[in-house]
């Protein structure tokens, strides 16, 4: 565990500039709020703030599409270079533009920013492993919201004169700080600019898998954001009527985004995202009170860590699937891009949905919205599990036992095997015969673990993890291509080897290697 909580160098050149990009992100869309109503009034602000976050993700996603496209890092580079200095000046330039001009400039801005987040979102993917991943984002947007909340909140709460232009100039700054660190600053240089940061995709990546991932994926995100975002308008008409305490629920915000990193990369993405769906549910409460006294606190206090333990879970569980895919670097830029939109979207709706029927009508879409896309979690991952078993089983077509037999004996000397019971990693002094030690397809071995299971009785999981066991996967190998926590492929041993009595998963290979060739 402390390891764990160790960084590495490749997750501070990630932390670095990401945070940086948050604090920016954040600054801008307030800012870009705020002048549209001193110029342009309250209607056209709202209006202009959905322009610059669509404007943003559009962007994103068109730089993800090029940066698949494997362009020389010199040229990465040169482009981040000149989209860090275009978006300093376009922020800059929102406190002296006015009408048309401002919607142009918000717009702009938002497009050329889209670099810095498509390529640091497709380094997390190639450089840090999948067990710290969410550690590492869950870090950099905490740090970039406490800077935010605090410079714009707590210090400086004015919105207007000096104290706004300030505000501008500060985003600005920010922005020219984004690439002046992802280029210049050492650790970020030697890091994030590898030669092989743009390898092409491994052979697995080919698209004649058809994963069909996506779009289950896109639909939870629609239901969540759709609730998400009318929770969000509900509470926020009732902070500008006068609850200005709501402000402190940022708090929660930032605290959300360290623990629903930490908990997806310790406890599984699939328990991290119902987690997110409860904690959406129990806003609720205090929608029924209208938003007052304490029930409001509590309430939008929920809400703001759901969106973003949610948002945490969804960009992981892009970047797992994007291994499915020859487009790796858009399928991760996603889990950015799809947020930004439907947030925007749940506004939109909750704006509607208020003035023509009342908060009521809120609070029954937000519900319904929720108990529809639950189910599809569940399948969701399930599909995940089943790609993933029959892309290992694609890329090692034939498996030699002998050899998944010492990868099982190296692991149990690793310590990996259940060292919480030590009756179970004794090692099995019974000779093999070698006869029985031979090359199978990947076909053979699923029939070989489906009959072995149905034989000893277990459970849908407990055959997946016999499977993968046999194709010599390691337990960290299995919890990513199962979507679990890695305790949990342990219980998973520890229940197969209880109903066959045995004391390893060597020995459980060995009687079951023996009972199909008996001879």
């Amino acid at each position: 565990m402390k390891d764990y909580f160790r960084l590495s160098r490749s997750q501070s050149a990630f932390m670095i500039p990401t945070a940086l990009y948050i604090l920016w992100q954040s600054c801008v869309g307030w800012l870009s709020h705020y002048w549209t109503f001193i110029h342009l009034g309250r209607d056209l602000a709202a209006l202009l703030y959905i322009v610059f976050f669509l404007a943003h993700a559009g962007g994103m996603a068109g730089f993800a599409i090029w940066l698949d496209r494997r362009p020389e890092v010199e040229r990465i580079k040169k482009t981040m270079l000149l989209s860090t200095v275009l978006t300093a000046v376009f922020t800059a330039a929102m406190a002296y533009v006015q009408g048309g001009g401002l919607f142009l400039i918000c717009l702009s801005s938002g497009l050329v920013s889209g670099l810095f987040m498509a390529y640091l979102s497709h380094f997390v993917f190639q450089a840090i492993p999948v067990e710290r991943r969410g550690l590492t984002i869950g870090i950099a947007a905490a740090l970039g919201l406490t800077v935010h909340f605090i410079a714009f909140t707590l210090l400086f709460p004015q919105q207007e004169g000096a104290i706004l232009y300030g505000k501008t100039f500060f985003a600005s700054i920010t922005a020219l700080l984004i690439g002046s660190s992802a280029l210049f600053l050492p650790v970020c240089r030697d890091y994030l600019w590898q030669t092989d940061t743009l390898a092409a995709p491994p052979e697995r990546g080919s698209d004649s898998l058809k994963p069909g991932l996506i779009a289950p994926l896109v639909l939870i995100l629609v239901g969540f954001f759709l609730s998400f975002g009318m929770q969000d308008y509900a509470a926020t008409a009732f902070w500008l009527g006068g609850v200005d305490y709501l402000v402190y629920t940022r708090v929660f915000l930032i605290l959300g985004f360290i623990g629903g990193g930490v908990l997806c990369d310790l406890r599984g993405k699939h328990m991290v995202l119902n987690s997110s769906f409860s904690l959406l549910a129990m806003g609720f409460v205090s929608m029924a009170f209208q938003y007052r006294g304490g029930f409001a606190f509590v309430g939008f206090s929920c809400v703001q860590m759901a969106g973003a333990v949610f948002s945490s879970a969804s960009q992981l569980i892009f970047m797992d699937i994007a291994r499915f895919y020859k487009k790796q670097v858009l399928v991760c830029s996603l889990g950015l891009v799809f947020p930004l939109v439907l947030k925007q979207f749940g506004i939109i709706s909750a704006d509607i949905l208020y003035k023509t029927l009342g908060n009521m009508s809120i609070f029954l879409v937000s519900l319904i919205a929720i108990i529809a896309v639950l189910p599809l979690v569940s399948v969701l991952f399930e599909k995940i599990r089943t790609i993933g078993i029959v892309s290992i089983r694609q890329q090692s077509p034939v498996i030699n036992l002998a050899s998944t037999l010492d990868s099982t004996s190296v692991e149990m000397e690793n310590g990996l095997s259940l060292p919480d019971h030590q009756s179970m990693i004794e090692p099995d002094s019974t000779p093999l015969d070698n006869q029985t030690i031979h090359e199978q397809t990947a076909s053979g071995l699923a029939d070989i673990a489906e009959n072995f299971a149905q034989k000893y009785g277990f459970t849908h999981r407990e055959t997946q993890v016999l499977e993968l066991t046999l194709h010599g996967l390691s337990v960290a190998e299995m919890a990513h291509t199962l979507n679990v926590s890695e305790p949990t492929i342990k219980q998973y041993v520890r229940q197969m080897l209880r109903k066959t009595e045995t004391k390893n998963r060597r020995q459980l290979l060995s009687m079951m290697i023996k009972e199909q060739n008996p001879g």
